[in-house]
């Protein structure tokens, strides 16, 4: 009877053990058979209880974007595509009734624009982030975090950036009002958010200084683009590959140590057996011989009779197969990151045009609809608090009613691309225009220029040295008239 209530009471300890890990597990790194009892990562039920368990997810994606060479280079990779060396910028195109474009508000509009976004001390309550920096930190911290906070501080109309970690998963509550808190958010009836929770940080120790604040939804922006409908908070990017990006890095460490040993060669000195016990003349002085134990570079040492030396070096291990195995591994990182191999890791070796065409242009659909996100979640609604501050403090004669209108005649400039085949692609384009399958002003916002400028700088040289005609594929100048 005794051996059966140990072997129920063993049972009973490991199953509440598997159920305990099973409550535990989140997104990241999970246990295997190497570190841990083998148990399947399956996502079951709402995918927000697994979001709220998973608070090292994010501890994991920061260490690998900050320290990992792979890591930090598609973090670097993304920013550059999706927001570029210019930013993502506004260009107001407001029309009047005829169909004619209002030159005068456009231009007071974009110039008022410039001289807020540009200067980081009207911008920014920190007065360290101007626009194109605010487009760089929002997309960095989305990539890394998963989501990222904006606070828009309407009455001065300065922008300030919150980090995910001060959004608390754990904080949950249910208000007199009705409204539930869930995860640092607060919803009404409708489940939408009306508010958002931050935890207070002390400045010298930063660390929690156990207070929390409450920002209104029409103060706070929440960027993240979701997996799922349902998914209340942001998933890093790094989830899918956080476990290969580890091992690779572990399996690299591991090969580096191997080659340091394989170059650092030690050696043995043997003796034969019958030798150690030599036959001494008693009137030998000093019979003991000098034991060899190091040698140097070029340095020539006798042995004892009977002595021989032993090398000993590893020939074989985890190196082997070193390049095939990275070459494995980073097909799982790169898919897991959606990007083209060949592109992310700068090779062109066993490449062909088709296959880079093909890439590059995978690539290019996936960080346009970034960039969607990223205007859509956060940069419109930022524009539209400049225009509703302007007109609100009479810096704007437009109405109240007009930002609507204003806000759906804006295009957006986006960062300019180079072309893998720019003759190609320009032909390309001519024939959309020739054929009115596009307009020139498209081609010149999609190559991330403002067609207003680019169309008044042709107009001004064209005064200036004639106008410029393409002939069979010649360029001509003829004079004006």
């Amino acid at each position: 009877m005794k051996f059966l209530d140990l072997f129920k009471r063993k049972k009973e300890t490991e199953r509440k053990k598997v159920q305990r890990y099973k409550n535990t597990r989140g997104l990241g790194i999970t246990p295997d058979r190497l570190t841990e009892t083998f148990t399947s990562s399956v996502l079951t039920g709402s995918i927000n209880k697994h979001i709220r368990s998973s608070n090292d997810l994010r501890d994991q994606a920061r260490t690998l974007a900050i320290t990992n060479n792979y890591g930090k280079n598609f973090v670097q990779m993304v920013v550059d595509n999706v927001v570029g060396a210019d930013g993502i910028n506004p260009n107001p195109q407001v029309q009047f009734e005829n169909g004619s474009l209002d030159t005068k508000l456009n231009m007071k509009l974009s110039n008022m624009f410039s001289s807020w976004a540009d200067n980081a001390k009207n911008f920014s309550l920190n007065g360290r982030m101007n626009w194109r920096d605010f487009c760089i930190q929002v997309e960095r911290m989305r990539l890394i975090d998963g989501e990222v906070f904006i606070r828009i501080h309407k009455d001065e109309m300065q922008i300030e950036i919150i980090s995910a970690d001060l959004c608390d998963y754990n904080f949950q509550e249910k208000q007199e009002n009705g409204n539930t808190i869930y995860q640092g958010i607060e919803y009404d009836e409708r489940k939408r958010p009306v508010a958002y929770w931050f935890t207070e940080i002390d400045l010298m120790t930063q660390t929690n200084a156990g207070q929390r604040y409450r920002i209104p939804a029409e103060e706070c922006l929440h960027y993240f683009i979701p997996d799922l409908s349902n998914q209340l908070r942001g998933i890093s990017s790094f989830s899918a590959v956080i476990k290969p990006l580890s091992d690779l890095q572990s399996y690299q460490e591991t090969a580096i140590v191997q080659k340091r040993i394989l170059a650092s060669q030690m050696g043995f000195i043997t003796q034969d057996k019958d030798t150690n016990d030599m036959d001494i003349d008693d009137d030998v002085e000093n019979p003991m011989q000098e034991i060899v134990e190091e040698f140097a570079p070029g340095e020539i040492k006798q042995l004892a009779p009977g002595q021989d030396i032993k090398s000993l070096g590893v020939s074989q291990g985890v190196s082997d197969g070193y390049a095939e195995f990275i070459d494995t591994v980073l097909n799982q990182v790169t898919t897991g990151f959606g990007v083209f191999k060949q592109g992310f890791m700068g090779d062109t070796a066993n490449i062909n045009y088709s296959s880079a065409k093909f890439g590059d242009q995978t690539q290019r659909q996936r960080f346009r609809a970034i960039q969607q996100s990223l205007i859509d979640q956060v940069l419109k609604p930022v524009v539209e608090s400049y225009i509703e501050y302007l007109i609100l403090h009479e810096m704007s004669s437009v109405s109240v009613n007009s930002i609507p209108f204003i806000m759906n005649s804006i295009t957006w400039i986006r960062p300019k691309r180079e072309s893998i085949d720019p003759i190609k692609d320009t032909q390309n384009e001519i024939l959309l225009i020739q054929n009115k399958l596009k307009s020139r002003a498209a081609v010149i916002s999609d190559r991330g220029d403002d067609p207003a400028q680019v169309f008044a700088q042709i107009e001004s040289e064209e005064e200036k040295f004639g106008q410029v005609e393409v002939i069979n594929e010649k360029t001509e100048i003829t004079e004006n008239v």
